[in-house]
This record gives structure tokens, C-alpha cells and sequence, in this order.
């Protein structure tokens, strides 16, 4: 099972997707489309990547766990 990084359990799907660099095409979308639509049917607000961890799939929890690591 693949954790997320700490700093998701503050940030959200869509500040990852336009705020921080590395995110390719494939992991945009993903944060969009399945993230912030998850986050939104679970809790009616967005909330931290940390709390829809289970809608990514291990290759996208990877690159999102490598993009976190670069920023600490």
C-alpha cells in the first residue's frame, strides 16, 4: 500500500494540479477529473489529497509521492 506524502494532508487536488511544477498531463487531469469530482461527492468541498488517496492509482500515487518529495 502506497501512503501519501505528508503535505497531502494539507493540500488539495486542485492546488497541486495548478500550483506546483512537474505535473504532467496525465496527473493533471487526474487530480481534476477524479480528485477534486471525488472530494467533492464524498464531502461537498475540496478537500486534501491525503483524504481521496484511494481514487489514484499506485502509478499516480507514485509521481504524486516523487513530485511532494522534490518540494521538501
Amino acid at each position: 500500500m502506497i501512503k501519501p506524502n505528508f503535505l497531502f494532508t494539507h493540500w488539495t487536488c486542485d492546488q497541486v494540479a495548478e500550483c506546483v511544477e512537474g505535473v504532467t498531463d496525465d496527473l493533471y487531469y487526474a487530480l481534476w477529473k477524479k480528485g477534486v469530482r471525488e472530494s467533492e461527492k464524498l464531502f461537498n468541498e475540496n478537500r486534501p489529497i491525503s483524504d481521496v488517496w484511494h481514487i489514484f492509482t499506485d502509478e499516480e500515487k507514485n509521481k504524486l509521492n516523487k513530485i511532494a518529495k522534490e518540494m521538501e
